[in-house]
């Protein structure tokens, strides 16, 4: 933990799930295999409502294999109780290769992005820019 000014000169490179945290925060998440269930959703991230109102995500979804990927860019708000969800800007390699769909509930304060796929085992990486 940092709890004064950080300088970075020159190329860095961080590991993991990385946080910066302020009013705007990027988080960049990672699962690297949802499991084969593709009759219920899974979630791939979450937030806390109290922390943040909404969210700009783009969510990269591929199979096991690395042969099909998705690529989609998500937009969502909440009230505290019901979260709104746009997907859009989706593309698919090779085209037409629909890999699932992404929905949103909120369960005790925190909001879900949840993603049912429709190929067993895919990962999914999350850009999520949240602001306050």
């Amino acid at each position: 933990n940092l709890t004064a000014n950080l300088a970075v000169v020159g190329t860095t490179s961080l590991g993991g799930n990385t946080t910066i945290q302020n009013n705007y925060v990027i988080v960049v998440t990672s699962n690297t295999n949802i499991g084969s269930n593709t009759s219920a959703s899974r979630n791939v991230f979450s937030f806390s409502t109290a922390d943040y109102s909404s969210a700009k995500i783009t969510a990269q979804v591929k199979t096991l294999a690395g042969t099909n990927t998705q690529i989609n860019e998500i937009v969502l708000a909440h009230d505290t109780i019901t979260p709104y969800l746009t997907v859009y800007g989706t593309v698919s390699s090779p085209l037409g290769s629909n890999l699932g769909v992404f929905s949103t509930a909120i369960n005790t304060g925190i909001v879900s992005l949840k993603f049912l796929q429709s190929a067993a085992n895919s990962s999914v990486t999350v850009v999520a820019h949240l602001i306050k």
